[in-house]
Protein backbone atom coordinates (compact mmCIF):
# COMPACT_ATOMS: atom_id res chain seq x y z
CA UNK A 1 0.00 0.00 0.00
CA UNK A 2 3.00 2.25 0.79
CA UNK A 3 3.85 1.66 -2.66
CA UNK A 4 0.57 3.49 -3.96
CA UNK A 5 0.83 6.34 -1.33
CA UNK A 6 3.84 7.23 -2.64
CA UNK A 7 2.73 6.81 -6.31
CA UNK A 8 -0.38 9.44 -5.56
CA UNK A 9 1.22 11.84 -3.83
CA UNK A 10 3.18 12.75 -7.38
CA UNK A 11 0.25 13.75 -8.96
CA UNK A 12 -1.02 17.34 -8.38
CA UNK A 13 -4.69 16.32 -7.55
CA UNK A 14 -3.44 14.76 -4.09
CA UNK A 15 -1.77 17.87 -2.51
CA UNK A 16 -4.85 18.29 -0.88
CA UNK A 17 -4.70 15.20 1.27
CA UNK A 18 -2.94 14.69 4.34
CA UNK A 19 -1.14 11.18 5.18
CA UNK A 20 -3.74 9.65 6.58
CA UNK A 21 -6.32 10.74 3.98
CA UNK A 22 -4.01 9.41 1.44
CA UNK A 23 -3.62 6.23 3.44
CA UNK A 24 -7.04 5.74 3.62
CA UNK A 25 -7.68 6.35 -0.63
CA UNK A 26 -4.87 4.12 -1.70
CA UNK A 27 -6.65 1.14 -0.03
CA UNK A 28 -9.33 1.67 -3.00
CA UNK A 29 -6.42 1.73 -5.72
CA UNK A 30 -5.59 -1.27 -7.88
CA UNK A 31 -2.63 -2.02 -9.84
CA UNK A 32 -3.25 -2.69 -13.29
CA UNK A 33 -1.08 -3.51 -16.20
CA UNK A 34 -1.76 -3.10 -20.14
CA UNK A 35 0.24 -4.37 -23.23
CA UNK A 36 0.77 -1.81 -26.32
CA UNK A 37 -2.55 -1.78 -27.71
CA UNK A 38 -4.76 -3.24 -25.05
CA UNK A 39 -7.81 -0.40 -24.29
CA UNK A 40 -7.90 0.64 -20.86
CA UNK A 41 -11.53 2.49 -22.23
CA UNK A 42 -13.88 1.61 -25.22
CA UNK A 43 -15.24 4.16 -27.32
CA UNK A 44 -18.68 4.48 -26.34
CA UNK A 45 -18.73 2.23 -23.57
CA UNK A 46 -19.68 3.33 -20.00
CA UNK A 47 -16.92 3.27 -17.30
CA UNK A 48 -17.31 4.06 -13.49
CA UNK A 49 -12.94 3.96 -12.87
CA UNK A 50 -10.58 6.67 -12.71
CA UNK A 51 -6.90 5.74 -14.18
CA UNK A 52 -3.64 7.36 -12.84
CA UNK A 53 -1.12 6.84 -15.55
CA UNK A 54 2.10 5.70 -13.78
CA UNK A 55 4.17 4.30 -16.61
CA UNK A 56 3.96 4.07 -20.54
CA UNK A 57 1.91 6.53 -22.89
CA UNK A 58 -1.65 6.28 -23.87
CA UNK A 59 -3.56 7.66 -27.23
CA UNK A 60 -7.20 9.15 -26.85
CA UNK A 61 -8.42 7.70 -30.02
CA UNK A 62 -11.52 8.40 -31.96
CA UNK A 63 -13.45 6.51 -34.48
CA UNK A 64 -15.70 8.11 -37.31
CA UNK A 65 -16.36 6.58 -41.12
CA UNK A 66 -14.60 3.50 -40.11
CA UNK A 67 -11.11 5.53 -39.39
CA UNK A 68 -9.50 5.80 -36.32
CA UNK A 69 -7.84 9.12 -35.19
CA UNK A 70 -5.20 9.68 -32.37
CA UNK A 71 -6.53 13.11 -30.65
CA UNK A 72 -3.90 13.22 -27.66
CA UNK A 73 -1.30 11.36 -25.86
CA UNK A 74 -0.28 11.26 -22.63
CA UNK A 75 2.40 10.28 -20.89
CA UNK A 76 2.96 9.34 -17.70
CA UNK A 77 1.19 11.59 -14.70
CA UNK A 78 -1.74 12.00 -16.43
CA UNK A 79 -5.13 11.30 -15.41
CA UNK A 80 -7.52 9.55 -17.40
CA UNK A 81 -11.53 9.01 -17.17
CA UNK A 82 -12.20 11.45 -15.12
CA UNK A 83 -15.89 12.69 -16.95
CA UNK A 84 -17.06 9.44 -16.78
CA UNK A 85 -15.82 8.53 -13.30
CA UNK A 86 -18.42 11.72 -12.20
CA UNK A 87 -21.19 11.02 -14.40
CA UNK A 88 -20.96 7.14 -14.81
CA UNK A 89 -24.00 7.07 -16.85
CA UNK A 90 -22.30 9.36 -19.74
CA UNK A 91 -20.75 6.83 -22.26
CA UNK A 92 -17.56 7.63 -23.19
CA UNK A 93 -17.13 9.64 -26.36
CA UNK A 94 -13.38 8.29 -27.02
CA UNK A 95 -11.53 5.20 -26.13
CA UNK A 96 -8.15 4.89 -24.36
CA UNK A 97 -5.65 2.56 -25.72
CA UNK A 98 -2.11 2.08 -24.81
CA UNK A 99 0.73 3.17 -26.90
CA UNK A 100 3.14 0.90 -25.13
CA UNK A 101 3.64 -1.37 -21.57
CA UNK A 102 1.52 0.73 -19.49
CA UNK A 103 0.69 0.99 -15.69
CA UNK A 104 -1.81 2.62 -13.70
CA UNK A 105 -3.53 3.05 -10.85
CA UNK A 106 -7.53 2.39 -10.66
CA UNK A 107 -10.39 3.22 -8.65
CA UNK A 108 -14.34 2.12 -9.35
CA UNK A 109 -16.18 4.90 -8.00
CA UNK A 110 -18.06 2.34 -5.72
CA UNK A 111 -15.20 2.07 -3.96
CA UNK A 112 -15.82 4.81 -2.55
CA UNK A 113 -18.52 3.65 -0.45
CA UNK A 114 -15.96 0.95 1.18
CA UNK A 115 -14.55 4.33 3.51
CA UNK A 116 -15.20 4.00 7.06
CA UNK A 117 -17.60 6.47 8.37
CA UNK A 118 -14.95 8.42 10.05
CA UNK A 119 -13.47 9.38 6.55
CA UNK A 120 -16.65 9.29 4.54
CA UNK A 121 -15.81 13.08 3.80
CA UNK A 122 -13.69 11.27 0.95
CA UNK A 123 -16.91 10.45 -1.04
CA UNK A 124 -17.23 13.95 -1.74
CA UNK A 125 -13.69 15.50 -1.43
CA UNK A 126 -11.96 13.06 -3.71
CA UNK A 127 -14.66 13.03 -6.84
CA UNK A 128 -14.38 17.16 -6.23
CA UNK A 129 -10.71 16.85 -6.58
CA UNK A 130 -11.63 14.89 -9.98
CA UNK A 131 -13.47 17.68 -10.86
CA UNK A 132 -11.08 20.07 -10.73
CA UNK A 133 -8.88 18.14 -12.58
CA UNK A 134 -10.88 17.50 -15.37
CA UNK A 135 -11.79 20.64 -15.74
CA UNK A 136 -8.40 21.92 -16.03
CA UNK A 137 -7.69 19.11 -18.44
CA UNK A 138 -10.38 20.77 -20.70
CA UNK A 139 -9.18 24.49 -20.72
CA UNK A 140 -5.91 23.64 -21.37
CA UNK A 141 -7.47 21.18 -24.11
CA UNK A 142 -9.57 24.07 -25.42
CA UNK A 143 -6.53 26.38 -25.90
CA UNK A 144 -4.85 23.99 -27.98
CA UNK A 145 -7.19 23.69 -29.99
CA UNK A 146 -7.77 27.08 -30.52
CA UNK A 147 -3.89 27.46 -31.10
CA UNK A 148 -4.17 24.90 -33.56
CA UNK A 149 -7.42 26.15 -35.67
CA UNK A 150 -5.48 29.77 -35.52
CA UNK A 151 -2.29 28.35 -36.19
CA UNK A 152 -4.17 26.43 -39.60
CA UNK A 153 -5.60 29.40 -40.18
CA UNK A 154 -1.77 31.36 -40.62
CA UNK A 155 -0.89 28.29 -42.48
CA UNK A 156 -3.22 28.59 -45.24
CA UNK A 157 -2.09 31.82 -45.69
CA UNK A 158 1.63 30.65 -45.89
CA UNK A 159 0.90 28.44 -48.44
CA UNK A 160 -1.11 30.49 -50.33
CA UNK A 161 1.69 33.01 -50.08
CA UNK A 162 4.07 30.32 -50.98
CA UNK A 163 2.34 29.84 -54.27
CA UNK A 164 2.88 33.83 -54.86
CA UNK A 165 6.24 33.34 -54.31
CA UNK A 166 6.51 30.80 -57.10
CA UNK A 167 4.62 32.69 -59.26
CA UNK A 168 6.84 35.13 -58.97
CA UNK A 169 10.78 33.33 -59.00
CA UNK A 170 9.24 32.12 -62.54
CA UNK A 171 8.50 35.12 -64.23
CA UNK A 172 11.68 36.26 -62.84
CA UNK A 173 13.17 33.09 -63.90
CA UNK A 174 11.58 33.93 -67.60
CA UNK A 175 13.24 37.00 -68.16
CA UNK A 176 16.19 35.88 -66.29
CA UNK A 177 18.28 36.27 -69.61
CA UNK A 178 16.92 38.66 -70.80
CA UNK A 179 17.72 41.04 -67.38
CA UNK A 180 21.43 39.61 -67.13
CA UNK A 181 21.98 41.17 -70.86
CA UNK A 182 21.16 44.81 -70.28
CA UNK A 183 21.34 44.87 -66.00
CA UNK A 184 24.48 43.88 -63.89
CA UNK A 185 24.22 41.20 -61.79
CA UNK A 186 24.74 43.28 -58.69
CA UNK A 187 21.73 44.81 -59.37
CA UNK A 188 19.97 41.77 -60.05
CA UNK A 189 21.34 40.24 -56.67
CA UNK A 190 20.77 43.39 -54.99
CA UNK A 191 16.81 44.30 -55.72
CA UNK A 192 16.54 39.88 -55.64
CA UNK A 193 18.19 40.41 -51.90
CA UNK A 194 15.92 43.16 -50.72
CA UNK A 195 12.88 41.54 -51.59
CA UNK A 196 13.65 38.46 -50.28
CA UNK A 197 14.23 40.14 -46.71
CA UNK A 198 10.71 41.97 -46.99
CA UNK A 199 9.18 38.60 -48.09
CA UNK A 200 10.82 36.55 -44.81
CA UNK A 201 9.54 40.20 -42.26
CA UNK A 202 6.24 39.21 -44.00
CA UNK A 203 6.10 35.80 -43.70
CA UNK A 204 6.75 36.41 -39.61
CA UNK A 205 4.38 38.90 -39.50
CA UNK A 206 1.67 36.66 -40.99
CA UNK A 207 2.68 33.28 -38.90
CA UNK A 208 2.97 35.40 -36.06
CA UNK A 209 5.73 32.68 -34.12
CA UNK A 210 8.74 34.42 -32.34
CA UNK A 211 11.35 34.45 -34.18
CA UNK A 212 13.11 31.29 -32.35
CA UNK A 213 10.56 29.58 -33.84
CA UNK A 214 12.45 29.79 -37.28
CA UNK A 215 16.19 29.26 -36.05
CA UNK A 216 17.31 32.80 -35.85
CA UNK A 217 18.51 32.29 -32.30
CA UNK A 218 21.54 32.05 -30.20
CA UNK A 219 20.02 28.24 -28.43
CA UNK A 220 22.57 25.65 -29.89
CA UNK A 221 24.24 28.45 -31.92
CA UNK A 222 27.83 26.99 -30.31
CA UNK A 223 27.09 23.67 -31.46
CA UNK A 224 25.65 24.95 -34.93
CA UNK A 225 28.43 26.42 -36.30
CA UNK A 226 31.62 24.22 -35.07
CA UNK A 227 29.11 21.43 -37.19
CA UNK A 228 29.28 24.10 -39.85
CA UNK A 229 33.16 25.10 -39.72
CA UNK A 230 33.77 21.37 -39.46
CA UNK A 231 31.53 20.05 -42.55
CA UNK A 232 32.71 22.97 -44.68
CA UNK A 233 36.63 22.48 -43.54
CA UNK A 234 36.21 18.49 -44.95
CA UNK A 235 34.46 19.87 -48.05
CA UNK A 236 37.38 22.08 -48.51
CA UNK A 237 39.91 19.22 -47.91
CA UNK A 238 37.77 17.05 -50.46
CA UNK A 239 37.62 19.91 -52.97
CA UNK A 240 41.44 20.62 -52.94
CA UNK A 241 41.72 16.84 -53.46
CA UNK A 242 40.05 16.27 -56.45
CA UNK A 243 40.93 19.95 -58.13
CA UNK A 244 44.17 20.29 -57.16
CA UNK A 245 44.79 22.81 -59.85
CA UNK A 246 42.43 25.04 -58.42
CA UNK A 247 42.65 26.92 -55.03
CA UNK A 248 39.55 27.00 -53.43
CA UNK A 249 40.27 29.46 -50.48
CA UNK A 250 42.09 31.96 -52.58
CA UNK A 251 39.68 31.62 -55.63
CA UNK A 252 36.46 31.76 -54.00
CA UNK A 253 38.03 34.96 -51.16
CA UNK A 254 38.13 37.10 -54.47
CA UNK A 255 35.06 36.37 -55.39
CA UNK A 256 33.15 37.11 -52.14
CA UNK A 257 35.68 39.78 -51.86
CA UNK A 258 35.44 41.53 -55.59
CA UNK A 259 32.64 39.63 -56.97
CA UNK A 260 29.23 38.63 -56.55
CA UNK A 261 29.97 36.77 -53.39
CA UNK A 262 29.15 39.19 -50.48
CA UNK A 263 25.63 39.46 -51.44
CA UNK A 264 25.61 35.57 -52.09
CA UNK A 265 26.46 35.60 -48.13
CA UNK A 266 23.24 37.10 -47.63
CA UNK A 267 21.34 35.48 -50.67
CA UNK A 268 22.69 31.55 -48.70
CA UNK A 269 21.24 32.68 -45.36
CA UNK A 270 17.62 34.56 -46.94
CA UNK A 271 17.30 30.57 -48.61
CA UNK A 272 17.99 28.74 -45.65
CA UNK A 273 15.78 31.04 -43.67
CA UNK A 274 12.73 30.44 -45.80
CA UNK A 275 13.18 26.90 -46.60
CA UNK A 276 14.83 25.47 -43.79
CA UNK A 277 13.66 28.02 -40.97
CA UNK A 278 10.04 28.94 -42.08
CA UNK A 279 9.24 25.71 -44.32
CA UNK A 280 10.71 22.92 -42.95
CA UNK A 281 9.75 24.29 -39.15
CA UNK A 282 6.40 25.19 -40.41
CA UNK A 283 5.73 21.63 -41.88
CA UNK A 284 7.04 20.24 -38.95
CA UNK A 285 4.42 21.62 -36.52
CA UNK A 286 1.43 21.33 -38.75
CA UNK A 287 1.94 18.14 -39.60
CA UNK A 288 3.15 17.07 -36.01
CA UNK A 289 6.25 15.32 -38.08
CA UNK A 290 7.99 14.02 -34.68
CA UNK A 291 10.99 13.08 -36.32
CA UNK A 292 10.72 15.38 -39.16
CA UNK A 293 11.78 13.75 -42.25
CA UNK A 294 8.67 14.45 -44.26
CA UNK A 295 9.50 17.91 -43.50
CA UNK A 296 12.80 17.92 -44.72
CA UNK A 297 12.01 16.03 -47.81
CA UNK A 298 8.84 18.60 -48.54
CA UNK A 299 11.19 21.30 -48.03
CA UNK A 300 14.47 20.18 -49.74
CA UNK A 301 11.59 19.32 -53.01
CA UNK A 302 10.68 22.58 -53.08
CA UNK A 303 14.24 24.34 -52.15
CA UNK A 304 15.25 22.46 -55.40
CA UNK A 305 12.46 23.19 -58.03
CA UNK A 306 13.78 27.20 -57.79
CA UNK A 307 16.89 25.66 -59.53
CA UNK A 308 15.27 24.56 -62.28
CA UNK A 309 16.00 27.34 -64.47
CA UNK A 310 19.72 26.31 -64.16
CA UNK A 311 19.45 22.88 -65.49
CA UNK A 312 18.25 19.55 -64.20
CA UNK A 313 22.33 18.87 -62.44
CA UNK A 314 21.68 21.68 -60.55
CA UNK A 315 18.21 21.01 -59.38
CA UNK A 316 19.30 17.26 -58.42
CA UNK A 317 21.91 18.71 -56.74
CA UNK A 318 20.07 20.85 -54.99
CA UNK A 319 17.63 18.06 -53.66
CA UNK A 320 20.25 16.58 -51.98
CA UNK A 321 21.80 19.78 -50.76
CA UNK A 322 18.00 20.09 -48.70
CA UNK A 323 18.60 16.88 -47.73
CA UNK A 324 21.88 17.32 -46.48
CA UNK A 325 20.82 20.50 -45.14
CA UNK A 326 17.72 19.29 -43.79
CA UNK A 327 18.76 16.85 -41.36
CA UNK A 328 21.35 18.95 -39.84
CA UNK A 329 18.74 22.01 -39.24
CA UNK A 330 16.71 18.99 -37.35
CA UNK A 331 19.36 18.68 -34.47
CA UNK A 332 20.29 22.35 -33.47
CA UNK A 333 17.32 24.35 -34.72
CA UNK A 334 19.55 27.21 -35.86
CA UNK A 335 20.32 28.38 -39.22
CA UNK A 336 24.47 29.27 -38.43
CA UNK A 337 25.72 26.01 -39.47
CA UNK A 338 23.33 25.41 -42.40
CA UNK A 339 23.84 28.85 -43.99
CA UNK A 340 27.70 28.41 -43.95
CA UNK A 341 27.63 25.02 -45.66
CA UNK A 342 25.12 26.75 -48.20
CA UNK A 343 27.65 29.17 -48.72
CA UNK A 344 30.50 27.27 -48.75
CA UNK A 345 28.86 24.73 -51.17
CA UNK A 346 27.52 27.30 -53.48
CA UNK A 347 31.12 29.01 -53.94
CA UNK A 348 31.95 25.69 -54.74
CA UNK A 349 29.41 25.21 -57.10
CA UNK A 350 30.65 28.97 -59.00
CA UNK A 351 33.39 27.93 -58.80
CA UNK A 352 35.74 27.86 -62.85
CA UNK A 353 35.40 23.89 -62.33
CA UNK A 354 32.06 23.81 -62.87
Amino acid sequence: MQEIVSALKKHSICEVFDEVELEELAKLFKIKKYKAKDFLIQENSLNNEVFFLEKGTVEILKTKNNQTFVLRTFQEKEILGEMTFIDSKQRCTAGIQAKDNVEVLSMEKKALDKLPSKFSFLKYKFPLEVIKAATEKMDNTNQKLVEEIIFQKYFAKFVLLLILCFCWVTLVVGFHEKLRQDVPFSVIATVTSVIGTGFCIFLIKLLQQPIQFYGVTLNNWKQSLFEGILICSGLIILYNIFFPEENFISTQWSYILYGGGTLYIIVAFLQEFVFRGILQSVLQKFYEDEKGYFSVLVSSLVFSIIHVNYGYLLTILSFLMGLFLGMIYLRHKNLLGVSLIHLCLGCMYTSPIF
